[in-house]
């Protein structure tokens, strides 16, 4: 009989970059474990935003959180924990001092897995620098993503604590070599296809691609774009697909893509991913290393995250 270990964090759905990160953090253990996958999430469609703001729902959710965590840890007390879901917000971090931490068994090894890149703002704002001290006194480690995110928090985390594993991405999604040594030549004149796939938030950049699009569409220049991901509302979605068709773009617009397959055939069929995120917590998008893994050509924004990532 394996040992147990417990994946504590958001799971798909709804799926983004986190909940594909944690599912697959789980599905690498699986086997060699007895893998326990709790999930934080709330059930519903989930609220898809960059900056989330009170929502009583959620809170009743996380609420019972405490309680439930509790009775499923209890069984396991000496399991080791690889917590996904520690949050750099004021309230995501309310809610981890007083509905997980207390969770933990007393002496239960614990692993924190940041999947955002601000968690050093705890640590210089007053309100939460004691909390945030305590939290990292109670952890066996933290995972961080790069190198440089590590040493954004190395004045508030000890070295031994620190450990860098850099995100990986779903198998099924990353083609074969053969298959990404034949990207089909479309020969001269062909339009250029430029990829968008990520959940369409503001600071997505989407609306920015969109714009470069139709201005070489005016120019004369043969170009195509898709816009693959979830949208924050049906409105949304529309605005923006009434936008493309006043701009003339050529533009395949659909929503989330689930099927792991889809999405490496989109790459395969792309000349260039284009991501330009301003997303205030981005820290190594999945979206981008499914395009490396293709051998798609992928354009960012200049930011350091993103620059070490692609370069």
């Amino acid at each position: 009989m394996p040992p147990p270990t417990v994946v504590l964090g958001r799971f798909p759905p709804p799926t983004d970059g986190q909940t594909l990160a944690t599912e697959q953090c789980a599905s690498f253990l699986d086997g060699a474990f007895d893998v326990v996958r709790l999930d934080t999430e709330p059930p519903g469609p989930p609220a898809l935003t960059a900056h989330p703001r009170f929502d009583p729902t959620r809170a009743v959710h996380f609420l019972g959180l405490r309680r439930r965590l509790t009775a499923a840890l209890r069984e396991r007390p000496d399991a080791p924990v690889l917590w996904h879901a520690i949050s750099p917000a004021p309230l995501g971090h309310l809610r981890d001092v007083l509905a997980t931490v207390p969770t933990f068994a007393p002496g239960q090894p614990v692993a924190g897995v940041l999947h955002r890149a601000t968690f050093d703002a705890l640590f210089r704002s007053p309100l939460t620098r004691p909390t945030a001290r305590r939290l990292v006194g109670r952890l066996d480690a933290l995972v961080f993503q790069s190198e440089p995110l590590a040493l954004r928090c190395a004045p508030f985390v000890p070295e031994a604590k620190r450990v860098v594993i850099p995100n990986t991405v779903r198998e099924a999604v990353c083609p074969s070599g053969d298959a990404v040594a034949a990207r089909r030549d479309r020969g001269p004149g062909a339009p250029l296809h430029v990829l968008f796939l990520s959940n369409h938030l503001p600071e997505k950049g989407h609306a920015d691609v969109l714009e470069a699009v139709g201005t070489l569409t005016a120019q004369g220049i043969r170009i195509r774009a898709t816009f693959a991901g979830g949208w924050p509302s049906d409105a949304a979605r529309a605005a923006f697909t009434a936008r493309a068709r006043a701009l003339g773009v050529d533009a395949s617009i659909t929503g989330p893509l689930h099927d792991a397959a889809e999405v490496a055939r989109l790459h395969l069929d792309a000349d260039v991913f284009v991501l330009p995120t301003t997303h205030p917590t981005e820290t190594q998008p999945i979206a981008i290393l499914e395009a490396l893994a293709a051998g798609t050509p992928v354009v960012v924004v200049d930011r350091p995250v993103l620059a070490d990532l692609v370069g």
